[in-house]
């Protein structure tokens, strides 16, 4: 046979790799565990090989984490997510695991005392000359070791996964600016009046929309006259360079957003300003259709709109958060204003309403001593 191979057994795949010869001349192989999914069985006829030709054992739990993150987990889940978290998730093996002493850790002898002490070394001198990394840093890097550890269990490499015991690193971060007021709101629309990307700081201020979302906007998926708009497509920047895509974050990432009059009013002059670039360009102008574009109807860089954003915060003499930020402001102020939390979950386009509750906790206390002394006046009339 050849020096490995997929077999079957029943609905099972099986990566199977030639050890050999014994002592008797009996041929020796190793039989992976069965997968439901044939391209997961190639994936571990890969590593599998890989491990005989640089001398390891061929045992996966016995894989050192990097290599496991590397080469046996991350090659399985990358088609799953988006150029953006594909980078992300690079940076954080190579980096931050990479880095660190539990990137040589055999697979199989990590334990949540040995991750606790990963995560206050990264707390710590993660970070670069020494310094700590942000607590949601870390918690990012919990995030995807215990995914992948989950995986390592699923698949039968693990008997559980000691992530789940490890002390979880907390987000909160002290020097995290908090949400801008409705007056801050309102000064930073005033100060942008007139700027070319009026109606996208418009938009993002009265939906709470993704950076990303905002970007890959088409005309096609808006109906100004219906007062809404549907999200299908989102820019990100990947290893090909800023792209289209037209999957978004997660399944109820793709949703329908209601507009206000002011909002559709602001769109409806951007479009005639959008035609005005379109004529002035001439044959120059890619028609990309993009409600957010360059004057040339070309693909804005994401990064470049955050930048914009930040500078005129700063003319505007606001409190200075991120353009991500603006999402967190609109929540909080739907939260505060009465606005239902399934609502404000699925205007947002979380996953689950345990999300939003989670990240907008903060709320819920004053919310819910509201609704006592509401529904207190309406029992007892006054």
């Amino acid at each position: 046979m050849t020096r490995g191979t997929i077999a079957t057994k029943g609905a099972k795949f099986y990566a199977v790799v030639d050890l050999g010869r014994d002592a008797n001349g009996r041929r020796r192989r190793k039989w992976s565990r069965g997968f439901d999914d044939r391209k997961d069985a190639v994936v571990e006829l890969t590593t599998l090989l890989h491990a005989l030709d640089e001398g390891e054992t061929v045992d996966t739990s016995k894989m050192p984490l990097r290599a496991f993150l590397k080469d046996r987990w991350l090659p399985i889940i990358d088609a799953r997510l988006s150029p953006s978290t594909q980078s992300t998730y690079r940076h954080i093996i190579s980096g931050h695991i990479g880095t660190d002493q539990i990137a040589f850790e055999r697979l199989d002898k990590i334990d949540a005392t040995k991750l606790d002490a990963f995560y206050m070394r990264l707390r710590t001198t993660g970070g670069r000359k020494g310094s700590g990394l942000a607590p949601k840093t870390v918690q990012n890097v919990h995030g995807l070791i215990s995914s992948a550890l989950s995986f390592a269990v699923d698949k039968g490499l693990l008997s559980r996964n000691p992530a789940e015991r490890a002390e979880r690193p907390q987000a909160g971060d002290p020097d995290t600016p908090p949400p801008w007021t409705a007056a801050d709101m309102r000064t930073f629309l005033s100060h942008v009046e007139g700027d070319r990307l009026e109606a996208l700081w418009w938009t993002v201020a009265t939906t709470g929309m993704r950076r990303s979302e905002l970007l890959g906007l088409s005309w096609s998926d808006v109906d100004l006259d219906r007062r809404s708009l549907s999200i299908t497509h989102t820019v990100v920047k990947g290893p090909e360079g800023v792209v289209r895509r037209r999957d978004t974050k997660t399944r109820t990432s793709k949703r329908h957003v209601s507009l206000d009059a002011a909002t559709v009013a602001q769109l409806r002059d951007h479009r005639r300003r959008q035609l005005e670039e379109r004529i002035a360009w001439g044959e120059g102008y890619q028609n990309s259709n993009l409600v957010f574009g360059r004057e040339d109807g070309t693909l804005l860089r994401p990064t470049w709109v955050s930048r914009r954003f930040d500078k005129l915060v700063s003319e505007a003499g606001c409190p200075r958060i991120r353009l991500h930020d603006v999402r967190h402001t609109w929540a909080t102020l739907a939260l505060v204003n009465g606005v239902p939390m399934k609502v404000v979950s699925e205007r947002l386009g979380h996953s689950s309403i345990q999300i939003t509750m989670d990240r907008y906790s903060h709320m819920l206390e004053g919310l819910d001593r509201d609704a006592a002394e509401t529904v207190a006046a309406a029992i007892l009339g006054g």
